[in-house]
């Protein structure tokens, strides 16, 4: 705004501005704030799915007893800090010393293990609202544990890293590099770590922050807890898998007779391969073939 009066000869000018600053996160990374940015490097979400080795190991579905399959439960070191200034600038560095760090239970609420205050609240938040800032005092829980990798397994198929549940947003790293971000607690999520890890040990660190823009969406009737609050695992998927599977089905009005429609999503990571032979079967609740066919 601007204004000016007269005198002999000159004017005056005055010019006044006015600014409107919004808050902002000082410090704290623009991804768990901005509702634009939901994740980096995340693998696209599918049906829950498992790449057994053989039908007979399928039929049990017992993913245990697969060679593909390592569990990441259990005891890893932890840091917690209320803020971001008081975190580990380095704690993802392979060679960061944990010795002195106390150990949390994966999967499970830092809360609920005695680090920080968990909240039980109706449609109240437990920070001052002002979407879609975070609080400044923003904790952040950070997770580190080493996990040795199969032979074979970077020579037959891809490496999958998946997490059940992180609340609320999460960065990950393996062996000192960054891998990705994600957000959106109580969903699966799942990176594709095969260029970042080798064969024997290996150091994995997470980054979990406590509260992001999605905590807006969790004014109900909740405990308002953090963490790594589902299992971990890595699995090995071959080079060309299936994907996803989208089941569409009906019934007629006697409940007798319907129509399956099947959607099937193929993965090719080895671009050598040009043709893809797909079988498909449907078993009773006995594991009696119903139906099968074959598409290429």
């Amino acid at each position: 705004m601007s204004c000016y009066k007269e005198t002999t000869g000159f004017y005056w000018v005055l010019v006044f501005i006015i600014c409107s600053c919004g808050t902002t996160n000082t410090g704290i990374p623009e991804a768990i704030y901005n509702p634009q940015i939901l994740s980096k490097n995340q693998l696209d979400p599918h049906a829950t799915i498992f790449p057994f080795e053989n039908e007979k190991l399928a039929l049990q579905d017992i993913r245990n007893n697969s060679n593909r399959f390592l569990s990441l439960n259990g005891v890893w070191k932890f840091h917690y800090a209320d803020n971001p200034d008081m975190t580990i600038d380095d704690f993802y560095k392979s060679d960061f010393n944990t010795d002195e760090l106390p150990d949390i239970t994966v999967p499970g609420n830092w809360e609920a293990q005695g680090f920080g205050t968990p909240y039980y609240l109706d449609e109240e938040y437990p920070f001052e609202p002002n979407p879609p800032y975070t609080p400044l005092d923003n904790p952040i829980g950070s997770y580190k544990r080493k996990f040795q990798l199969p032979e074979g397994w970077l020579e037959n198929g891809r490496i999958i890293l998946q997490f059940g549940s992180v609340r609320s947003a999460m960065y990950l790293w393996v062996n000192g590099q960054e891998v990705g971000f994600a957000k959106g607690s109580k969903t699966p999520i799942e990176f594709d770590i095969t260029p970042y890890v080798k064969t024997g040990s290996n150091d994995l660190s997470v980054k979990v922050y406590r509260w992001s823009d999605g905590s807006y969406l969790e004014g109900q009737d909740t405990w308002r807890i953090s963490g790594i609050e589902r299992e971990v695992f890595i699995y090995s998927v071959p080079e060309v898998q299936v994907f996803d599977v989208f089941a569409k089905t009906t019934l007629d009005s006697i409940y007798a007779n319907g129509l399956l429609d099947l959607e099937v999503t193929i993965k090719n990571h080895q671009k050598k391969v040009t043709a893809i032979n797909l079988e498909m079967t449907l078993l009773d609740k006995n594991k009696k073939v119903l139906w099968t066919d074959h598409r290429t």
